[in-house]
């Protein structure tokens, strides 16, 4: 039996980088390509469970488009910026005063990935929009329950 010798930064065990799935792929274009891309099939099985068998296209283009976006290395940029620079909140200004102006202090992180979340519509998608005109035959909050659960592991202290 050869002699174990252990794993260096030049020598040993090295582990490839994993590459992470979307977490879901709309209908369509999953029989376009013949397979199912999307990594959670429990996910998949639990929305066609509680959204109508006709999924609205706008809500599974938001949904397929939004898993996506999520794992996206400039959105997951943002996400390590978001943890390593935390907001903070100063209490006191340059002359030792209170800081009545802006005493939170947010990174880049931290405001794109609000921004982002704002444009994606993760608090709206669970509400009647203005422009509907009429009530609408599938439940808001599923649609804003595949976001978010999309959207809390990149997140980051966001929310």
């Amino acid at each position: 039996m050869a002699a174990r010798t252990g794993s260096s930064s030049t020598s040993g065990f090295f582990q490839a980088l994993p590459t992470v799935p979307p977490l879901y792929t709309a209908s369509k274009l999953a029989s376009l390509h013949g397979v199912n891309v999307s990594d959670e099939q429990v996910f998949d099985r639990a929305l066609r469970l509680y959204l109508p068998e006709s999924i609205p296209e706008k809500v599974e283009t938001s949904i397929h488009n939004f898993t996506r976006l999520v794992i996206d290395p400039s959105t997951l940029r943002l996400t390590v910026d978001c943890e390593t620079n935390q907001p903070k909140l100063n209490h006191l200004n340059t002359f030792g005063e209170e800081n009545k102006v802006d005493p939170l202090w947010t990174g880049e992180g931290w405001r794109l990935l609000k921004a982002m979340a704002a444009r994606e519509g993760l608090i709206g998608h669970g509400h009647q929009q203005p422009d509907e005109q009429h009530a609408v035959s599938w439940n808001r909050r599923i649609h804003q329950f595949a976001l978010v659960h999309a959207w809390i592991p990149t997140a980051a202290p966001v929310s």
